[in-house]
């Protein structure tokens, strides 16, 4: 049997070390964390940016709408300024026979129509403005005619 004796005059120190508690576990937890909020991250801001393309193309289809609206609104309104109103800018009174014509895609209209004459030219201005939810676009048609002179008989 060996056993270790010391020699005279040799001191014996004991070393404790002291064992250093198993890492390995903690730093896999924290790295899987990590990643986890790196992706989870990174699939937040794809799916906002989705949604703001998502919104833009809601957003298109309605400003279409209300071109298209805008657009009718000044077609009625020139239609009604040269076969009904005899050339001249009138509005319907309230409840009169002269509704707006209703639109199919749920878009709407508001016009307006001045005009002013100076001396023999007549400056007509119409205005439309269309509406589709939350997109709302306008258009603004000014056209100017020479006005027949009037004779009175005699």
């Amino acid at each position: 049997m060996n056993i270790f004796r010391p020699r005279s005059g040799q001191v014996l120190r004991r070393v404790y070390v002291e064992e250093q508690p198993k890492r390995s576990g903690q730093v896999m937890l924290i790295t899987v964390l990590a990643l986890s909020g790196t992706l989870l991250g990174a699939t937040a801001i794809a799916g906002y940016l989705m949604l703001n393309q998502v919104r833009q193309t809601t957003d298109t289809v309605n400003s279409t709408k209300a071109v298209f609206a805008a657009d009718a609104g000044i077609e009625w309104r020139l239609y009604k300024f040269f076969k009904v109103d005899g050339e001249v800018c009138q509005d319907c009174p309230a409840g009169g026979a002269c509704p707006a014509p209703a639109l199919t895609n749920n878009a709407t209209f508001t016009t307006t129509c001045t005009s002013s004459t100076a001396s023999t030219t007549q400056t007509v201005d119409i205005q439309s403005k269309g509406l589709s939810n939350n997109s709302a676009r306008a258009f603004d048609l000014t056209f100017s005619r020479q006005v027949p002179a009037t004779t009175t008989p005699p």
